[in-house]
This record gives structure tokens, sequence and C-alpha cells, in this order.
């Protein structure tokens, strides 16, 4: 089976018709029955590259990928990178939409052209600002050369120019805003590098704006891990998901790491990673449970030693995933729509048992194709919306 599709209980939902102002991400914002088992049901993909309802200032190229999404002041807005193909190149183009009616219609905000690779966007929000990050990379599709990081403003219906931010030559990945308090990954280093390690950092910050290491610890792991999302549990714990995608002493594949609540810079993480990739993590909590949207490799497995090129020969899928917070294991709940070159998933709650994601993949009439055959696909990738609802037992 391709993905597993389960319809909504009686009639089905749809994006437009669902009715919300500015819902919080935050899960401590929320009551829930923790008491009661739930199914965990999807509604169909509403697809938002091809559609028929863009603003005319957008003209999406083949490739489109790395999204995300956000809820500020009554609005839905999505980002995501556009290009002639996944690879670096200077012709990628960063698109900002928004709609008032929850994607029946859009229009457009800004986007970012550099004349240079654009990728990693991530939204942030106050009550009055919305904040957009990115990073500049390079132009040679054969090399992983980040440059800068990057963000924009808006506020009063305006976007500010960009700005410098944070370290040269980091990367960006996960940002939130959790228990009063924002909270944000980076990476930088060796990446694809044997000469030097890649450094995972945790910063925290009142405003968004100005950042520091949490308890003033530079770097949380060393190692090969890249691409961190987290999420904390009900009492404050802190839980990562990290691509081992370089490998070190624990092997290759994926990492997964617990700091307690008193000390959320303490990451304790596998003595040998998880031999599977869940590429482009991204995590959320509903209850005490808490659960993992990313990549499926399928016929074979990344570690122990890493192997990219047998991982990048290999079809690929997407899907939802439980942390196991006793054995520090992820376990598959459903499959999502995805093949080929697939998986930068963004996910925003509605409200108590309700969530919102994006994801892009490859056209799914064609899910035995390799992830390096599409990415290279003039077919292209294509970017979708939908729910995802708990629905009590």
């Amino acid at each position: 089976m391709i993905f597993l599709l389960l319809a909504c209980q009686g009639a089905e939902k749809h994006i437009e018709d669902l009715v919300f102002t500015t819902p919080s991400d935050d899960p401590a914002h929320y009551q829930v029955d923790t008491s009661i088992l739930y199914d965990i049901e999807t509604s169909s993909p509403q697809w938002i590259i091809p559609g028929e309802n863009l603003p005319v200032e957008i003209t999406p190229a083949a490739s489109n990928n790395n999204v995300d999404i956000h809820f500020f002041q009554d609005r839905l807005f999505i980002a995501w990178r556009s290009s002639p193909t996944h690879f670096a190149g200077d012709e990628t183009t960063m698109w900002i939409m928004s709609s008032a009616d929850q994607g029946a219609t859009w229009e457009y905000e800004t986007h970012i052209a550099m004349d240079a690779d654009v990728r990693e966007p991530r939204f942030v929000s106050s009550e009055d600002m919305l904040q957009f990050s990115y990073f500049e990379a390079g132009t040679n599709p054969a090399a992983f050369e980040p440059k800068q990081l990057w963000r924009i403003f808006r506020q009063a219906g305006q976007w500010s120019s960009p700005e410098v931010f944070g370290e040269e030559k980091s990367v960006l990945w996960d940002i939130k805003y959790r228990n009063g308090l924002f909270y944000m990954t980076t990476y930088d280093g060796g990446h694809y590098s044997a000469d030097e390690p890649v450094y995972v950092r945790f910063w925290s910050s009142l405003d968004g704006i100005d950042w520091s290491f949490v308890n003033g610890k530079e770097a949380v792991y060393v190692g090969g891990v890249s691409e961190v999302a987290f999420e904390f549990d009900s009492v404050g714990n802190l839980w990562a998901v990290g691509r081992n995608e370089d490998g070190d002493e624990t092997g290759a594949g994926t990492q997964i790491c617990f700091a307690p609540v008193q000390d959320l810079s303490a990451w304790e993480c596998l003595q040998h990673s998880d031999p599977e990739r869940y590429d482009s993590p991204e995590m959320f909590r509903h209850g005490d449970q808490i659960y993992l949207l990313g990549r499926i490799d399928r016929g074979g497995t990344f570690g122990p030693d890493g192997d990219l090129i047998s991982y990048s020969l290999r079809p690929k899928g997407f899907g939802l995933f439980r942390l196991n917070q006793d054995s520090f294991t992820l376990e598959l709940i459903n499959e999502l729509p995805g093949v080929g070159d697939t998986s930068f998933p963004s996910v925003r709650r509605v409200s108590e048992n309700h969530f919102l994601f994006a994801n892009y993949t490859s056209p799914l009439d064609d899910p035995d194709i390799s992830w390096f055959e599409a990415q290279m696909s003039s077919r292209g990738t294509q970017i979708y919306l939908m729910n995802l609802y708990f629905i009590p037992q």
C-alpha cells in the first residue's frame, strides 16, 4: 500500500470547511483527556501546488519543497522553496502567501530571491508580529554551502527588509514557542565533511529575536547529527529526534535524545543510533503522547554504516510515528501521502484534537521512483495540506 488515507467520521471535512481564528500551537494551552484512547484519522489532501487559486504574482517552478505553515492574526500562512530541481542553484525563490478562509483562496505576501539557494523556511510569532526565517546557501548543486541565516518581520500588514541573524554558516531547523519561552535548534560545522563534526545548538529567547544558548551550553550534541526536531512532554521534559546522516561513534541513522526539565541543556541520547532515518523530522504532542512526521526509507536501513548511495537509490515514503518514551524508539502509526522526493512536514494545532499539516511529495502515481531519480525528475514535486484528527474511542 502506498499510503493509508482515513476519512473523518461522518461527512468528510475539508480545509475550507473549518472555522477557526488564530489557535495556539503550544500543547500546554489545551486540556486533553488522557484517560481515554484515541483513533487517529486524516482527511483527503488539499493540493496547494499545483493549485488553481494561486495568486497571480506566484509562478512555481517544478520542484516545490521545504514547506512551513503558521496561523497568525486570523490568517493561515504558508511558505515554500521553489526551484527547477531539488538541488542548489541560483534560480530558487521562497514564496509566502496567506489565506483568510483556510485555503479556499490565497493572497500573495512576499518572496525571497537571492540568486542563490534558499532553504528551511520557519515561522514564529508573537501577538502582533510574525517572524519568518530562512538560510542562504550556495549555487553548486553538488555541495552543501550554508552561508547565513536571514529573517524578515510582518507587522501591521507590512513586511520588513531582510536582516542577518545568528551565526554564520548555521542552519535553523526547528523553532517553537513553549511554556512561555521561544526555543530553537540549529546546527553547523562539518556536515558532509570527514574533517569536522556537526554541532547541534539549543537556544532560548524571551521575545524570539534575541537568542542565547540554553543554560549557556554551546553544543548539546557533537557528532553526525544535523536536523533536530523537538517537543516537550506534559511535565516539561525535552524530547528531540535528529538525523544522524554523517555518522559518529553511535553509528548512523537517527538519534533520539531526552533532557530533564531541571536542565534542558543536558541531552541524554541513544548509545547506538537507530539505523532508520526519519528525515526532515517534525514533532508535536497530543496529551501525553509525542508524535513525529517524517520520511520512510523503503527496502533497507541507513545505519549503522551510513551508506548514502544505497539510501539515495531506494524509494521513499512518508508517515506518522509515535515516540515510545520508555524505549526511546519510534513506532509507525500511519503511512501518509508521500513518494520519491518527499518529506519536509510542518504541523500546527487547530484545536484540542485537531492538527493541520503540510508536506511535499513527488507525484503519487509513481510510488517506486527512487529518492535521487525523483529529485532530478522534470515532473517535480507538489505540496498539500491535510487535517489530522484524534477521535475519542
